[in-house]
């Protein structure tokens, strides 16, 4: 079988959605530019500068002067949405990037 999560309703295992299949998901626009662009880049890493300057490519001062924090605040939020599909974002530290990465059911718990 695929790799399978617990259904978020009944908890019996169901086929991981695909990682284009994220974009779907619910979520406020700036975290679905998150999605898009690991999505996008995916399985490979994504430079956390990279995320920051398309989260807030209309912004005149570049985003936020924490916007590192900022993204990492949007990236928990995306992983708690993201988890019952299967899918969590993983950081290789705070600066250097991230990426998408497909997990089995209880694999990975509280990972970042």
């Amino acid at each position: 079988m695929p790799n399978t999560v617990p259904c978020p309703c009944c908890g019996a295992p169901v086929a991981a959605v695909q990682a284009n299949g994220l974009k779907a998901v619910p979520m406020p626009a700036s975290e679905r530019t998150i999605v898009s662009v690991l999505v996008g880049a995916y399985p490979e890493l994504v430079q956390t500068s990279l995320l920051i300057r398309e989260v807030w490519a209309n912004d005149p001062a570049g985003g936020p002067l924490d916007a590192q924090n900022n993204i990492s605040v949007k990236v928990h939020r995306i992983n708690q949405r993201i988890k019952p599909y299967g899918w969590r974002i993983r950081g290789n530290g705070a600066w250097h990037g991230r990426r998408l990465e497909q997990v089995s059911a209880g694999i990975g718990e509280g990972a970042q």
